[in-house]
Parts: C-alpha cells; sequence; structure tokens
C-alpha cells in the first residue's frame, strides 16, 4: 500500500493530561461567566434605558430634516 492509503498513526502524546483538561475546562466556563454576565448586564441596560425623546425624522414623509454644523445660512 501506499503511504495515502495507510490509517494515520498519531502518538497521544499531544493529549492534555487530566489536571490540564481541568484546568482549561475551568478556564472556558469562567469566561463564559464573566463575558457572559457583561452582555447580559448591556441588554438589560439597554432595555431599561429610556427612548430618546427627540422627534426622530420620518424619511417615509415630507419632514426633512437639515442639521447645520457651522452657522446657519444668512436669509
Amino acid at each position: 500500500m501506499t503511504d495515502i492509503a495507510q490509517p494515520a498513526t498519531k502518538p497521544y502524546n499531544f493529549l492534555a493530561r487530566e489536571e490540564e483538561q481541568r484546568l482549561i475546562s475551568t478556564w472556558r466556563l469562567g469566561l463564559i461567566a464573566f463575558y457572559g454576565s457583561l452582555l447580559a448586564l448591556l441588554i438589560a441596560f439597554a432595555a431599561m434605558s429610556p427612548a430618546p425623546r427627540e422627534p426622530q425624522a420620518d424619511l417615509a414623509s415630507d419632514d426633512f430634516v437639515t442639521h447645520y454644523v457651522s452657522n446657519p445660512p444668512a436669509p
């Protein structure tokens, strides 16, 4: 047989030991808990914050809002 048809035989020394697997799973759970709580706080803050009080421009209507960054044009 050729080398392509041979099943791959790799040594198992690249696998993590039990202590390393426990450490990895602990870090993974800690990261998920940390970033999950940040995401939950962000969602809760967004839900509790008030909506803007200013009227928004409706592009479907004839209401056009113009914004002047500098001085408005002279009449």
